[in-house]
């Protein structure tokens, strides 16, 4: 299974959360693992299977994933996605989480 399936599997059920705990709830982590266990795997997801949608929810953890895996390729392809969708990026205020998660380099 790629990594897209498998997070698209968690996103079903962190979008049926309404409070959610960051720090605790084990959706979150398990997000974070994923996306932290290959950088490589995690970049190429967002390269080329990406959905907004996805990307817009994605921005809840990239500090985290950042503090994990200090990367400037994630970086860079965040901000490559932030252009990609302007108007999720726009909606959902993602360019301050990137900005959030740069600082971590």
């Amino acid at each position: 299974m790629s990594i897209g399936e498998k997070y698209r599997k968690l996103l079903a059920i962190r979008k049926e959360i309404v409070e959610i705990d960051f720090d605790n709830d084990q959706v979150i982590k398990d997000m974070i693992n994923l996306m932290t266990n290959n950088i490589e795997d995690t970049i190429n997801y967002l390269k080329t299977d990406c959905s907004a949608e996805e990307f817009s929810w994605l921005s809840e953890i990239f500090r985290e994933i950042v503090e994990i895996c200090p990367s400037r390729e994630f970086i860079d392809e965040l901000y490559n996605l932030a252009k990609k969708y302007p108007e999720e990026t726009k909606k959902y205020n993602v360019m301050s989480f990137i900005k959030e998660a740069e600082q971590f380099l």
